[in-house]
């Protein structure tokens, strides 16, 4: 029986071939069957979304990250008008919801 080896690389301590095109092939057919069934999977699916969306949600971090210095800068300029803001916020939802409820009541 003779062993067949190949170059791999580590990935999150998995050994993976460092070049596929230079496999063996009856290798080279069992790698194809592999990532086959990863892309007709649930996991290989959402692998999928996860790289056709990941400028998006690049995108969403670095706006958060820019909305939470905005706020921080407003809270230092006038944060009682923020708080007051936030209050009355608060309250509009209150009473907006509750009068939702009693109409749901009486429906």
């Amino acid at each position: 029986m003779s062993v067949t080896t190949y170059a791999t690389k580590d990935i999150l301590t998995m050994c993976f071939p460092s070049d596929v095109q230079n496999l063996p092939a009856p290798l080279k057919n069992k790698w194809d069957q592999v990532k086959d069934a990863l892309k007709t999977g649930d996991s290989g699916r959402i692998i999928q979304d996860l790289q056709n969306s990941w400028m998006d949600i690049a995108i969403c971090l670095v706006m958060a990250m820019v909305y939470s210095l905005l706020y921080m800068y407003a809270m230092s300029i006038f944060p009682t008008g923020i708080a007051y803001m936030a209050i009355a916020f608060i309250e509009l939802i209150f009473v907006v919801g509750g009068a939702g409820l009693i109409y749901e009541s009486f429906k």
